[in-house]
């Protein structure tokens, strides 16, 4: 890997991407709207949108190519689409146009495969999708583009991502820090997570490690994560005791709708939506990555370790 072309070098995984691969000596061209935001890293710039074809330009030389750029919050369902399907087509359709031996990695999600149905069953590579929120079915959408294409190439569907600079996992330790968490409904929930850093690590194995095949893995720890035992975690770290509020899930719709009435009027996405319910009150978010495991890639870093590490990073820069 000499020269890689990648998108969503501003959001949190791309930003951790982009570090890694500049550590790494990989020339780095990133395709951003605004130039400014990245100017600190040592990296070419190239100014466009993956929902304009017409501004997507890879350079020949470009080996691989990581498109990490999408759509996480939306006021309107079409917004999901217009990124995260049509902005993936674009960029498998530059990539086959002006870099045709490059090596495609599209950081998907376990969203757009769905919810497992217990804790026994998580979901796996052949899992039938059925994601259950926009957001998940336009991931889909785009995982369907990369596959109709002749590329090589890597799918990458992480579960939830905690790491240092990340906003939504954020706001539980946050809440955490303050001495309360807010817990959805009575019954317990589980889910699979994955560190920011581990994560991006795993993405460059594998594009080196699969280079010329078309493969698909879910990435993250091995083992699952209950939110009490999340709550007790972070608790630990941040060395304060935190009281459980748990919320009626009759509750938390009404709670929605009253967001995406204010969301009308501010013209910004809602932090909760009906959509967010839906996934908010599946009882299990589980993946199995024995596959990642099983290729020799993915580096863990201890979970107590990485969950130390973020904490420090958000009170060094002045998060909590």
């Amino acid at each position: 890997m000499k020269h890689v072309f990648l998108t969503g070098a501003t959001g949190f995984i791309g930003h951790h991407l982009a570090k890694l691969l500049l550590d790494s000596g990989i020339h780095v061209t990133a395709l951003v709207r605004n130039e400014s935001r990245l100017k600190n890293l040592p990296m070419d710039l190239l100014e466009g949108d993956v929902t304009r074809i017409e501004s997507l330009a890879i350079p020949p030389d470009v080996d691989t190519v990581f498109h990490l750029a999408g759509l996480t919050r939306a006021r309107k369902r079409k917004d999901y689409f217009d990124v995260n399907e049509i902005g993936t087509a674009n960029i498998v359709a530059a990539v086959e146009r002006d870099a045709p031996d490059a090596h495609l990695v599209y950081m998907s999600s376990l969203a757009a495969i769905g919810p497992s149905p217990s804790l026994a069953e998580p979901v796996t590579e052949e899992s039938s999708p059925h994601p259950v929120s926009s957001y998940g079915e336009s991931k889909l959408a785009g995982e369907k583009h990369v596959l109709a294409s002749e590329l090589s190439s890597t799918i990458v569907r992480p579960p939830a991502v905690f790491g240092e600079g990340e906003r939504d996992i954020f706001t539980f330790i946050q809440m955490a820090n303050r001495g309360f968490s807010l817990f959805p409904g009575y019954s317990e929930r589980w889910f699979s997570l994955v560190y920011g850093p581990d994560l991006c690590r795993a993405t460059v194995g594998l594009a080196d490690a699969f280079r010329g095949e078309r493969t698909a893995f879910f990435a993250g720890y091995s083992e699952f994560f209950s939110w009490s035992l999340f709550r007790v975690a972070v608790a630990e770290a941040l060395g304060k005791k935190v009281r459980t509020i748990r919320i009626p899930q009759f509750v938390i719709y009404p709670i929605a709708v009253i967001q995406e009435t204010l969301s009308f009027f501010t013209r910004k996405p809602a932090l909760l939506n009906l959509e967010k319910c839906r996934e908010i009150v599946a009882p299990f978010w589980t993946c199995d990555v024995s596959s990642m495991n099983e290729s020799g890639i993915f580096p863990a870093t201890p979970f107590p370790q990485a969950l130390e590490q973020t904490i420090q990073w958000y009170r060094k820069n002045n998060w909590l």
